[in-house]
């Protein structure tokens, strides 16, 4: 919304000092609960955070500390699969983490390899799958994502359509995805 309302010359400033605000907040986050016994669900909360925190640094193109990030929430949230293969929430940065690992090309797929951020497309979408249809917290982002991923990257945008009328079924009032249904 902050950057929809500045102007067009301060948008990237904007996008910029708002990922450098996020970046701050999530490690301050982090250091809190880091080392503490949590909960199941602080867990998940916690690894998120991490996965959360991995994105912003990959935005700002730290790679390093994106994939150091995303691999401690990764690790997190697979240890909340092992302990409930039902805590479906949990799937959802595991299956995004997937699918866009097997999508990366030369060098930065040698070095998140290397780092163990291999991924797998199929499984990635499989797991994102299983959000959109069981989540509880996360299922609507599960949603986007899978429209996201079938209409732009896979190139299928008839599976993205049941998708985008879920959507627009449940957010009848959201433009952004009316104006998405009626593009696709």
């Amino acid at each position: 919304k902050a950057t929809d309302e500045a102007p067009v010359k301060n948008r990237q400033k904007v996008k910029e000092s708002l990922n450098e605000e996020m970046i701050k907040y999530s490690e301050k986050i982090i250091s809190q609960y880091e080392g503490k016994d949590l909960s199941i669900d602080d867990k998940f909360y916690f690894g998120s955070i991490y996965g959360l925190l991995g994105r912003f640094y990959g935005v700002n193109k730290s790679w390093m500390s994106a994939f150091s990030n995303g691999k401690e929430g990764k690790n997190i949230l697979e240890e909340i699969i092992e302990t409930d293969p039902n805590y479906t929430d949990a799937y959802l940065l595991l299956g995004m983490m997937n699918y866009y690992a097997d999508r990366l090309s030369g060098v930065t797929k040698l070095i998140t390899s290397v780092l163990g951020l291999s991924g797998d497309r199929k499984t990635g979408l499989e797991y994102l799958h299983k959000v959109d249809k069981n989540g509880i917290l996360t299922n609507w982002q599960a949603t986007m994502i899978l429209i996201e991923l079938y209409s732009r990257l896979e190139n299928n945008k008839f599976s993205s359509l049941p998708l985008l009328e879920k959507m627009h079924k449940n957010f009848p009032n959201n433009s952004h995805f009316t104006n998405w249904y009626c593009y696709e």
